[in-house]
């Protein structure tokens, strides 16, 4: 100890040890003296023990910016976004407002989340949210008992694939899960997550988006079809659903058009033998069999007309022969007896 230290007081004694008694004395009455000793003693530990007896937020906030010690700058930034957030977090709108613009300064993402789920204003929710930036803050959101829209609305806003991955695992929320794998387009991280999330919606997406891949590299890997062929295709495929609609129709005048049509567009396409053939086939065969054993059963609006003709001429006929009284017969004239032939009558007549 020197002379000096006689003439001092005792925060600013040369032994570290009076300083961090004297000011752990101190008290918030001695703000001044504590903001001095925070930015400027040459001890780590008593500049600490001066940061944590200050409790303005603003002021913490200018020492972090200006600390040089890694560990006392992110003390002292933690500190100020913790008063920070339960400023922002409480219902007098003016001051939240005030308070989520020195966090958003400060740049404390998980403090921002805080303010996200716990406060009371919707409009500092709604900025909070929107200043989230940071990958893991923002699936520490999506991990948090909150609305599902905000949750899902962090998962979108991820576009860290091991976040994700990590999140799609470890969630038990069906929501936040589907969200994350849709977000993946790694075929590693997928699998992991097929193998290992809790969730067993999030495990079966994750193998449907696999195999999908999979069979979409497959596809690529194999011979592609010429545009004709894709052409020729697509218009037989709209003649077998236009075939098919019609073959059960009874309107057989107007759809035997349609169908004679279908058939001649059918054989100028052409090509060789697809699986579209068959069908088209049978609801070509199907139409006109129909159709023939409609006309073998159906009568003509003619031939109607003579059957009922001569329907009414019989019953017409038979009530005539039921009204009409019986004509009498002739009466034929008695003729009296003729006399036997004699004798010489015959021989003359012989």
């Amino acid at each position: 100890m020197g002379i000096a230290d006689f003439f001092r007081p005792k925060h600013r004694h040369s032994d570290v040890r009076v300083r961090t008694e004297a000011v752990k004395a101190l008290t918030s009455d001695d703000a001044a003296i504590l903001i001095q000793i925070a930015r400027t003693d040459r001890d780590i530990g008593v500049r600490r023990i001066a940061m944590e007896k200050i409790d303005v937020a603003e002021v913490l906030a200018d020492i972090a910016a200006e600390e040089s010690e890694r560990s006392l700058r992110d003390f002292a930034g933690e500190r100020a976004a913790r008063l920070w957030m339960n400023m922002a977090c409480s219902a007098d709108a003016e001051k939240a407002s005030t308070a989520v613009s020195g966090m958003i300064k400060l740049g404390d993402q998980h403090a921002l989340v805080e303010v996200v789920v716990r406060a009371e204003t919707p409009s500092v929710r709604k900025r909070a949210f929107g200043e989230l930036r940071d990958p893991r803050a923002l699936a520490e959101l999506a991990k948090r008992d909150t609305a599902s829209d905000l949750r899902v609305g962090a998962v979108a806003r991820i576009d860290d694939g091991d976040v994700l991955r990590a999140l799609a695992i470890d969630t038990t929320s069906k929501e936040v899960g589907l969200a994350a794998v849709e977000k993946l387009e790694d075929l590693d991280r997928l699998e992991h997550v097929a193998q290992k999330a809790k969730n067993k919606a999030v495990r079966q997406k994750a193998r449907k988006i696999v195999t999908e891949i999979n069979d979409a590299e497959r596809a690529k890997k194999s011979p592609s079809v010429p545009d004709d062929v894709k052409r020729r295709r697509a218009e037989k495929a709209q003649l077998v659903r236009q075939l098919e609609s019609v073959a059960d129709t009874f309107d057989f005048a107007k759809t035997a058009l349609l169908v004679t049509a279908a058939e001649a567009s059918w054989a100028q396409l052409g090509g060789t033998a697809e699986d579209g053939d068959e069908r088209f086939t049978k609801a070509v065969k199907r139409f006109w069999k129909r159709k023939t054993n409609h006309d073998a059963q159906a009568r003509s609006a003619d031939e109607l007309r003579a059957i009922e003709r001569e329907a009414t001429a019989a019953r017409a006929k038979e009530r005539a022969a039921v009204v009409a009284p019986p004509k009498p017969e002739p009466e034929v004239e008695a003729r009296p007896p003729a006399e036997p032939e004699s004798e010489e009558q015959r021989l003359a007549r012989e």
